[in-house]
């Protein structure tokens, strides 16, 4: 157990580093899908179900692998992907992005990000959908009088 340990907590600040930004990319994303669902936009709501149900049916480690090793999935670009659409972009536009500067784990935090979404967005939208439509009028209400005091 103690050579775990030992091996393990070297590596703590970066498991930090995944969760906070997955945490705060993912809050975001959740509650922009989470709009998109509960509006009915036409086409976005249905990428939205989409994206939620995919995301939540499989396993984070497939969609890290997904990710990782280049398969196109949903609008993914992956790890093949990226260096072909920037060797295209250093061509047409004379830039000089180096492919072999991507960091892995940027991968990470997109896999990890994109995952945390989804999840939020059942989250948010859950507790959004929890609120009658009286109390949403009345805390409206409440701040409208508010704003007219002050003003």
């Amino acid at each position: 157990i103690w050579e775990g340990i030992v091996r393990i907590v070297p590596n703590i600040p970066q498991t930090l580093d995944i969760a906070a930004v997955a945490a705060v990319i993912g809050i975001v994303l959740g509650f922009l899908l989470a709009l998109f669902r509960i509006k009915k936009f036409p086409v976005l709501s249905q990428f939205a179900t989409l994206y939620i149900s995919f995301m939540r049916g499989t396993p984070l480690l497939v969609q890290l692998s997904i990710i990782y090793f280049g398969l196109l999935v949903q609008l993914f670009l992956s790890y093949y992907g990226i260096p072909v659409m920037l060797n295209i972009l250093n061509y047409k536009f004379g830039w000089e992005f180096s492919v072999n500067d991507i960091p892995s784990m940027l991968f990470v935090f997109v896999a990890f990000s994109l995952n945390e979404a989804a999840y939020m967005a059942e989250s948010i939208r859950a507790a959004i959908l929890s609120v009658d439509r009286k109390d949403i009028k009345a805390a409206c209400w409440m701040l409208s009088v508010r704003l007219r005091i002050r003003a």
